[in-house]
């Protein structure tokens, strides 16, 4: 099974990494102040550093960041999206609305087309992987045009983000299973693997994608039995045996999808 850090170190390691990126962000804001008051623009200066300083409190870019990263990466591998959160809005087709409770972020996808498993797992990789590198190539461009260029308001403003998407990048590569869910790290771990919760999603999400284009009846039957043993109160491992039931019926095996059935209240106390 894919080692992953509990839940405390991932906190002491995360804070170490967020307070140093807040640090970085205001050695940025020292030394663009500090070129502003040279230029003798000591007012834009200023201006800027508040802009940045309030954007950072009350705008996640970072995670805006990664989870464009996410999209970006996911539409170039082949997946499509139903939505993504970042704090309390989640953006969708239909439009915008608000969540009753927030998140740091969360991009919603599948796979469009489905041949076989390790095109899944290779297309969701490229997908996770998306959001870090998106984070890095910010935090990279945005520290070189700092110091190759001179000092301006809007360059000021961008790189005072700059350490703050790194360690949204860092925190991300953890791996750690967190009450929100499981971290990039530690997804990209399971798929390598290909244990874990993140196994049994690629087999729902090939499997619901697979029934879309040829029917249940079709769907090869590896892919629902021949599956990593993980808890089974998860809510993959639900789909999971909601998947099976309907394969099991459409083979015409009443039996083993009463028995499926079964377990699935079991499961869920009903």
């Amino acid at each position: 099974m894919t080692r992953a850090l509990r839940r405390r170190p991932y906190a002491v390691c995360s804070a170490v990494l967020w307070l140093a990126a807040l640090a970085g962000s205001g050695w940025i804001a020292c030394i663009g102040l500090t070129d502003a008051y040279a230029a003798g623009t000591e007012i834009s200066g200023w201006i800027a550093f508040g802009c940045a300083a309030v954007c950072a409190v009350l705008l996640p870019v970072s995670t805006l960041v990664h989870e464009c990263g996410h999209l970006l990466f996911g539409t170039l591998s082949g997946m499509r999206f139903a939505g993504v959160q970042i704090g309390w809005l989640y953006f969708s087709a239909r439009g915008v609305r608000l969540q009753r409770a927030a998140g740091a972020g969360e991009t919603r996808c599948a796979p469009r087309r489905v041949k076989t498993l390790a095109r899944v797992r290779t297309g969701l990789s490229v997908t996770i992987l998306g959001g870090a590198c998106c984070n890095l190539l910010y935090a990279a461009a945005f520290f070189a045009l700092f110091f190759v260029f001179s000092v301006s308001p809007a360059l000021m403003f961008f790189a005072c983000f700059a350490p703050l998407n790194a360690a949204e990048a860092l925190c991300a590569l953890l791996p750690a299973d967190l009450p929100a869910g499981k971290t990039d790290g530690l997804a990209l771990a399971e798929l390598s693997r290909k244990d874990g919760e993140t196994e049994i999603a690629v087999r729902v999400m090939a499997a619901q994608a697979f029934m879309q284009e040829k029917g249940v009846a079709d769907l090869p039957r590896d892919w629902l039995f021949e599956t990593p043993v993980i808890r089974e109160d998860s809510p993959a491992f639900l789909q999971l045996l909601e998947l099976r039931r309907e394969y099991l019926l459409a083979q015409g095996d009443t039996n083993a999808a009463a028995q499926t059935e079964e377990r699935l209240a079991q499961i869920k106390g009903e």
